[in-house]
């Protein structure tokens, strides 16, 4: 993390790291550029690297609350195209919420985005049937016992896998990032939006799922399926052992293939 420099343009907060051919960076709902805190340094040996803070997240400008989930993605396409301006073309990567509107800027964008990696994207309509146990954060820090319980849970219930990979650190990037947020990540993450825009997209894709992602309903090889209909031949991995936040459980993992992926 020493090497990131924090810069802010076109009112998108972004850490940025690395030299090389351009690598952007998508958190999920209720997220920041630290969603990528376990990948940014891996890209960096090979790319320039700007984790972005989303409209409405982190550091960023505030959005209109009051956007649907199109308005958010043609909202963002314009600031997408002026952060990366310094470039012909760039890679693109998004998890979970900062997927589904990173196949939405890929289909805007056009030949711009060289190759799209998506991360247990959203943007599959309602889910029918998945059910989640979320409780309300309360107020308060970590040293208050029903805010550290309800971040654990809520990790545990969407998030993480194992129990044993939430450590302190881990709950305090949770909860800072959860305070700070300013949007209505489902709105997106609840569309029907992403296999439309898949099928519109010119860039190379890949598509990583972690094996048991509970929100990825019925499952993870259903969704690749219809993203793999709507464009055949798409790439699909499935990581073994991790949460819906793979890229975080699963690093070591996630980085190979992106780098495998990227690189080629």
């Amino acid at each position: 993390m020493s090497g990131w420099t924090i810069r802010k343009e076109h009112g998108v907060n972004f850490a940025e790291a690395g030299s090389g051919p351009l690598f952007v960076m998508c958190h999920g709902g209720a997220g920041s550029h630290t969603h990528w805190s376990r990948n940014i340094d891996a890209l960096a040996d090979h790319f320039t690297v700007r984790a972005l803070d989303l409209p409405g997240y982190g550091e960023s400008d505030p959005t209109n609350k009051d956007y649907t989930a199109a308005e958010y993605v043609a909202a963002m396409v314009p600031k997408m195209d002026a952060l990366t301006s310094d470039f012909d073309r760039f890679h693109l990567m998004g998890f979970s919420f900062g997927g589904a509107l990173s196949a939405g800027m890929a289909a805007a964008l056009g030949d711009r985005v060289e190759k799209l990696t998506l991360i247990a994207p959203g943007g599959f309509g309602n889910p029918v049937g998945r059910t989640l146990d979320m409780r309300r954060l309360p107020k308060g820090d970590l040293n208050v016992p029903e805010v550290r319980e309800t971040v654990r849970h809520n990790l545990l219930q969407m998030m993480i896998n194992d129990e044993a990979n939430i450590d302190e650190a881990t709950l305090a990037l949770q909860l800072e990032n959860s305070r700070r947020t300013g949007f209505n990540s489902a709105k997106l993450s609840l569309s029907d939006l992403t296999p439309g825009n898949i099928r519109t997209a010119t860039a190379d894709i890949q598509l990583i799922w972690v094996d048991a992602d509970k929100l990825a309903h019925p499952s993870p090889e259903a969704r690749a399926a219809i993203l793999q209909d709507a464009k055949p031949g798409i790439p699909a991995h499935f990581v073994p052992n991790g949460g819906h936040w793979v890229a975080y459980e699963c690093a070591a993992a996630v980085n190979a293939l992106v780098l495998g992926f990227h690189i080629s």
